[in-house]
């Protein structure tokens, strides 16, 4: 017997109805005596035939996912079928058909993309008849095959009587257990009673329902009947799609999505790159051009389909949108949304055709046949095949959302049309709240969200927007947020020690403060060295953020000052930093929780859990993002002392001194002996209290400079020629 869409056999359906009358769970089935089963199959069985679909690879690409469940012969398990398996395997897949007359056969649509499907075979004992697809059921899972040669004369038509009155069986014809089987089960009498006012009965999809005399009432091809005997009937009644009717929805539908489904290209501006992140290589986010697809949601509005973390949303410059029917516009950003991976972007000047969207609950699709465009872009090129599918079932998802189950290969994205051209589904990934700092991938897996749950997002972008996810100036791109503490790591020995292995996984995760800084958040809270900080609670999260401390960057805790002049100065770049820097794991948490967002710490001192209030807020400018100035004349750059640094030197709040970041190999500052990370105090005598003051000293003397440099605590004079 063949399996159901639960992936059960009618064998096993049949043994749980029997178990649920026998406790009491359930309705009585309608039972048949050997002779009526008997009746049954010879009225049925010269009317059933063997479907063979022939698949095969097309430009590499592996036949796609189906969806159906089977049975696997290796382990036993049910597995969810692919097309791929039957390509590999190098065997057809297998349906039942059912004759309707003697060269046309309906059977379940196995919803392939034609261009994975070399041949049709139609098998009638010995006989193999080619066939093709004629017609789609558009209310019912079916495919009606037109075949090349009648059928032979032993094999008739389904005699179809929709007033042969009950009790009602369904006969199914099938690949179970290595061989065809027939199998004959009462057709359940059950009722489902849905939110929505829906009144069904189980339906067997691929069956034929007949009575206990063997007379033909339906065929079925859905899992659920309604309940007034609508069902009943001949396919030749059915609502039907033709293969020319269709084919030319495709082409309206390939004419739509060259329109409304445009090509956009995102310009970054170069990143400073931070010290944190010198050995850090993303050439995906860092990347100066990226093409994402979009979909042209109104005249001037388009969704870019796109999940940028906040640090590459900063250097976005430029946006230019074109579809390959020829017309483009350029475009200004209008937000990053918050829950979804989606830019909204506004164009400057209005484009025609934007896509109508579906405006009612996707539930109300169930059993229709709907148009799907596979549409992706390989850098600057675009693939895009046009085709059908359905909705397999309904689950609820994030937030209690109800979501469509429609079957696709892991790297196919889809967008799902109704039959009169509106969008329906398209795919969408979900912003996840907080991105784990220790992992620096992104899935970018994007669900098939219903267009009705994207309507609010389109009508008030600026009102579901990450205000933290913007565009920025490059002197604020690598802004932070800060608690104002430096952090070492928990082990199981500290874990122990502090009473925190339960909280922790014996010291996995957690951090212990080492050092607060005065006038910060962390100050003004009381938070102490020694306090284990756990987790972050954001306001109106549910999920925490775990806390593991991570220097994000290279830097020496005990930094050879005193063999810093044996360096090559070719090597320069490659000096790892003597202090922990900003751009910390806590931090980056703190930041991608968003400036002015209110969050709790969960905190343990001396054995009590405290929990404690805070608001995230910018730090002051750390090294990072520090003002800097180049100076071609002597061949290096250099920076604002910013707070880390005044802690790490021992230096006053108002000391004068700016910190040496670059040397150019060969120029007149690295000839003379200065060294990375050096601070400058004075030039020919006068304080340099910072960058614009030294970028004012060097370009008013023009003769020799005299530079007072300080290496931690010992100073020298470096002399630099005109």
């Amino acid at each position: 017997m063949g399996p159901t869409r639960s992936g059960r056999s009618p064998a096993l359906a049949i043994l749980a109805l029997m178990m649920g009358v026998l406790l009491g769970t359930g309705p009585a089935p309608a039972m048949a005596d050997a002779a009526s089963h008997q009746r049954i199959a010879e009225a049925i069985t010269p009317s059933l035939v063997r479907i063979e679909f022939t698949l095969r690879y097309d430009r590499g690409d592996a036949p796609e996912a189906m969806g159906w469940r089977y049975k696997c012969p290796n382990c036993g398990n049910w597995h969810r079928e692919t097309g791929r398996g039957y390509a590999e395997d190098d065997r057809p897949l297998q349906r039942s058909g059912i004759v309707l007359s003697a060269t046309r056969v309906v059977t379940s649509d196995p919803i392939i993309h034609p261009r994975f499907v070399e041949r049709i075979v139609v098998r009638a004992g010995d006989e193999a008849i080619e066939a093709t697809a004629a017609a789609w059921g558009r209310t019912d899972k079916a495919m009606f095959l037109e075949l090349q040669q009648p059928l032979p004369e032993d094999y008739r038509p389904v005699p179809i009587e929709p007033d042969a009155e009950g009790p009602y069986f369904a006969v199914t014809y099938g690949v179970d257990d290595g061989g065809w089987i027939l199998g004959i089960s009462p057709l359940p009498e059950a009722m489902a009673l849905a939110d929505d006012g829906r009144a069904v009965s189980p339906g067997v999809p691929g069956s034929v329902i007949v009575s206990a005399e063997g007379r033909a009432v339906a065929v079925c091809m859905r899992d659920e009947l309604p309940l007034d005997g609508s069902w009943k009937g001949s396919p030749d009644d059915w609502p039907v799609i033709s293969r020319e009717q269709l084919q030319q929805r495709l082409e309206q539908i390939e004419a739509l999505a060259g329109r409304a489904l445009v090509h956009v290209a995102l310009s970054f501006r170069s990143r400073a790159t931070p010290a944190t992140q010198r050995f850090r290589h993303d050439d995906e986010e860092d990347a100066a051009e990226r093409s994402v697809l979009g979909v042209l949601v109104g005249p001037q509005t388009v969704l870019a389909l796109v999940d940028l973390p906040a640090r590459t949303t900063a250097t976005l410059e430029r946006i230019r949108v074109s579809a390959p029917s020829g017309q483009s516009a350029t475009g200004s950003f209008l937000a990053t949304l918050k829950d979804y991976g989606g830019m909204m972007i506004e164009l400057d000047e209005p484009l025609e055709a934007a896509v109508r969207l579906y405006p009612h609950d996707a539930r109300q699709l169930r059993h229709e046949l709907l148009l799907v465009a596979n549409v992706s872009l390989r850098g600057e090129q675009r693939i895009a095949y046009f085709g059908t599918g359905r909705i397999a079932g309904y689950g609820i998802g994030r937030r209690g959302m109800v979501f469509p189950e429609i079957p696709r290969d892991h790297d196919t994205e889809l967008f799902v049309f109704t039959m009169n051209g509106e969008l329906a589904v398209m795919p969408v990934s979900f912003r996840e709240p907080f991105e784990d700092p220790h992992h620096h991938w992104r899935s970018g897996r994007a669900a098939m969200v219903p267009v009705a749950h994207l309507q609010p997002v389109f009508d008030e972008p600026l009102a579901h927007a990450d205000e933290n996810n913007v565009p920025l100036s490059e002197e604020d791109e690598n802004r932070l947020a800060w608690l104002g503490v430096e952090t070492q790591a928990l082990d199981a020995r500290l874990a122990r020690l502090h009473g925190v292995s339960d909280q922790t996984r014996d010291g996995q995760t957690g951090m212990m403060i080492a050092y607060v800084y005065p006038n910060s958040p962390a100050a003004e809270a009381g938070l102490q060295s020694g306090d284990i900080l756990l987790r972050l609670h954001p306001k109106g999260r549910s999920r925490p953020v775990e806390l593991r401390h991570q220097d994000v960057g290279m830097y020496m805790e005990h930094f050879p000052w005193d063999r810093i002049d044996e360096v090559p100065e070719q090597f320069f770049e490659q000096i790892p930093m003597p202090w922990p820097s900003m751009n910390n794991s806590l931090n980056q948490a703190l930041t991608q929780l968003g400036f002015g967002n209110r969050f709790t710490a969960e905190v343990v001192r001396d054995g009590e859990t405290l929990r404690i209030e805070f608001k995230v807020v910018q730090s002051p400018p750390h090294y990072d993002s520090a003002a800097r100035f180049r100076s071609e004349r002597l061949g290096l750059t250099v920076r604002d002392v910013t707070y880390e640094l005044r802690r790490y030197f021992q230096m006053d709040a108002e000391a004068p001194g700016v910190i040496v970041s670059r040397l150019e190999p060969g120029g007149k500052a690295s000839v003379g002996g200065v060294k990375p990370y050096e601070i400058i105090t004075h030039v020919n005598d006068e304080p340099a209290k910072n960058v614009e003051r030294f970028q004012q000293l060097v370009e008013q003397h023009e003769g020799e400079l005299h530079l007072s440099v300080q290496r931690m605590h010992q100073g020298r004079i470096v002399k630099l020629a005109p």
